[in-house]
């Protein structure tokens, strides 16, 4: 054993105890932050989208301003004023949106915790905030004056060098591309996501976790009572089993590591690292686990009470026994032999291989603990139920144990939801991918219905000659889409390589694996495709439809 000392607010984020509980993840906290600059950066590439696409309408104001005397910093510093008001009024916004979603939404389920923006405790995130507000301001608004306040008197007068710029456009799609990399990626990850948290889910673990509600029992006293408890719990007919153990499935990351003395196929005895499960009488039945050969263990036969030892199929393998029964084991100074062996089942969580186990009897005689720590002995116990009156049951079994420990409270958890809990952080990550793949998607096609709205303005002369020349409203629409549609799929195609590797890097956590399907990646790509060229026709239907005399006329 070592000793060192951690300051108290190092424990949640980097404890490097197993038992320190509950702990977070930096990475998780990383990625939060990360999903937002991502938000962010997507909202400032659309306002650099629309200020330069708009810019033949500033055109003259920008050449008069240079005619009478302006130069260009004072125009460009004027662009630039723009962006940051229009970053200080999105931050007022955001606030005040902030605390409607955490009032009204459940944003704090979603980050399982308790979330609070209260600047006036906190003066310091109110600096961060309007930091983080002028330096989106700046980031957005920079190109845009640069670009705007560069232009000539005389050619930005004839609007020649804003709607012929090769430049600006292929910036404006680069932008595009970006955008929709982003929402791309993201969509695909959250589909990968929910396909892993999904198999997970249903992936068989070799134990019945359905309606098998788990029992803490603290204290020597109150496990003296255990075959009182037993008996008063099985009254109930809606109970149809109990078993005691001294971990639960759902903690089986804390189940004992032991050197264990194995004997070999030629009869030496050789030392082995092995998992221990200490159970009592009943728990292969009421867990539903399977014997695939040999028998289990019952304190009917007077053999089986602290000596002979269950192993699982891994364990066999690992040795390499071609008969396991009737072979030696010896831990703690207890001599045992194998008298069967258990189907695998997933007594960790998924993220880890099922790894040999060695199943002995749980003493529980407490005549042998010292005064001292007898307050700290603990089992657990487990019911199945049979599905019926939950609610009843749980009043039958919190009445059995207030009358055998007066002096703790009812503590249970029902196993199926501790299992799930266990992947709790995983799926929160999950949601927060999928909420940042719906705003990140919306902001994009924002961005692009605007852009979709000039580039139909700009072409409305020739959409009508186009349709006086016989062109349908769906012609005219996919003439617009199409070279939208063309950067959605390079934007697919990008996105579908990142969302491989980080998909790859996370489910490097998971030792069962639900795989990397490459459907997904064209679902991803189909639906982006999909709102994209839906944007981009809702703004252009209602030009591309309209008739094409009236439009002539009034270009």
């Amino acid at each position: 054993w070592r000793s060192w000392l951690q300051p108290m607010r190092d424990v949640h984020l980097k404890s490097e105890v197993n038992y320190d509980q509950p702990t977070g993840n930096t990475a998780y906290i990383f990625g939060a932050a990360a999903v937002a600059l991502i938000i962010l950066v997507i909202a400032a590439i659309n306002y650099m989208n629309l200020a330069t696409a708009r810019a033949t309408r500033r055109a003259r104001s920008v050449a008069f301003r240079k005619i009478l005397g302006a130069n260009r910093l004072s125009l460009g510093l004027q662009f630039l004023g723009e962006a940051l008001l229009f970053s200080l009024v999105a931050l007022t916004l955001a606030v005040i949106i902030v605390q409607l979603a955490l009032r009204f939404t459940p944003l704090n389920t979603l980050l399982d915790g308790k979330v609070g923006l209260d600047l006036m405790a906190e003066p310091q995130l109110l600096l961060w905030l309007g930091a983080a507000a002028v330096g989106v301001g700046l980031l957005s608004g920079l190109y845009p004056a640069f670009y705007l306040s560069s232009w000539a008197p005389l050619t930005a007068l004839t609007g020649k060098q804003v709607t012929g710029g090769k430049g600006s456009l292929r910036l404006r799609e680069t932008l595009v591309l970006v955008q929709f990399t982003i929402s791309a990626a993201a969509i695909a990850c959250t589909l990968l996501m929910m396909a892993q948290m999904h198999y997970v889910s249903s992936r068989p673990l070799g134990f019945e976790k359905e309606n098998r509600l788990m029992v803490s029992l603290r204290g020597a006293g109150t496990i003296e009572k255990l075959a009182e408890i037993r008996n008063a719990l099985l009254a109930d007919s809606r109970v149809q089993g109990v078993a005691v153990a001294a971990q639960t499935p759902d903690r089986g990351d804390r189940a004992g590591i032991t050197i264990v003395q194995t004997e070999n196929n030629e009869g030496a005895m050789q030392q082995q690292l092995f998992n221990i499960l200490q159970l009592g009488e009943d728990y292969e039945k009421v867990m539903g686990l399977k014997i695939a050969q040999g028998r289990d263990l019952t304190s009917r036969l007077l053999t089986d009470i602290g000596s002979n030892m269950l192993v699982n199929q891994s364990l066999v393998r690992a040795m390499g026994w071609a008969d396991p029964i009737g072979k030696r084991l010896t831990l703690g100074g207890q001599s045992g032999r194998v008298v069967g062996v258990v189907e695998d089942f997933n007594f960790k969580s998924l993220k880890y291989q099922i790894e040999p186990l060695v199943m002995v009897t749980l003493q529980n005689d407490m005549s042998q603990v010292n005064e001292i720590n007898r307050p700290f002995q603990q089992r657990h116990l487990i019911l199945a139920l049979s599905g019926q009156d939950t609610a009843g049951v749980l009043e039958h079994a919190e009445k059995v144990m207030a009358e055998a420990d007066p002096r703790h409270p009812f503590e249970y958890r029902f196993l199926d939801e501790a299992l799930d809990s266990q992947y709790r952080a995983e799926m929160s990550l999950t949601r927060l991918i999928g909420v940042f793949a719906a705003i990140s998607i919306l902001i994009a096609c924002m961005g692009l219905f605007g852009l979709a709205a000039f580039t139909t303005e700009q072409r409305t002369r020739e959409i009508g000659t186009r349709k006086v020349l016989g062109a349908t409203s769906w012609q005219i629409v996919g003439l617009l889409a199409r070279r939208i549609l063309a950067l959605v799929v390079i934007a697919s195609v990008l996105a579908g390589i990142g969302a491989y590797f980080a998909v790859d890097e996370w489910l490097a956590g998971f030792a069962y694996r639900a795989g990397i399907n490459p459907l997904i990646f064209l679902l991803a790509a189909a639906v982006a495709a999909a709102v994209a060229f839906a944007t981009v026709a809702a703004q252009s239907w209602r030009t591309a439809s309209a008739d094409p005399v009236r439009t002539l006329r009034h270009v």
